[in-house]
């Protein structure tokens, strides 16, 4: 039985190779094949049903062409998606309250 944290890890780390295949443009069936890993196993692992031994995990980094290393990035991940958030909610707001906004973030950056 897996404990909390475990759990959450392998989610977090499911949903970064699924982010590293889709931008590749790579469907589960694609980066299977290039890893030698079956569909199944590679669709469990991005769901965190189940917790991929190092060796798996280096297959997938070599076919998708990146350091075993980068897919244990999740810190740029989040703060990629953070910023995507707030650009999103920038595009919906005038010009006076761009300012306050750019002022905030002024202000913590002083901190």
């Amino acid at each position: 039985m897996k404990d909390k944290g475990m759990e959450e890890f392998l989610q977090v780390l499911g949903t970064r190779i699924r982010d590293l295949r889709n931008r590749k443009g790579y469907s589960i069936e694609k980066l299977a094949h290039e890893a030698g890993l079956h569909p199944t196993y590679l669709g469990e692992i991005e769901r965190a049903v189940v917790n991929p031994s190092i060796i798996s995990l280096k297959k997938i980094a070599d076919a998708l062409k990146i350091p075993l290393s980068q897919i244990f990035e999740f810190d740029k991940d989040e703060k990629e998606k953070i910023i995507e958030s707030l650009q999103m909610e920038l595009r919906g707001m005038d010009e006076k309250k761009i300012d306050v906004v750019k002022a905030v973030i002024k202000g913590l950056k002083e901190l």
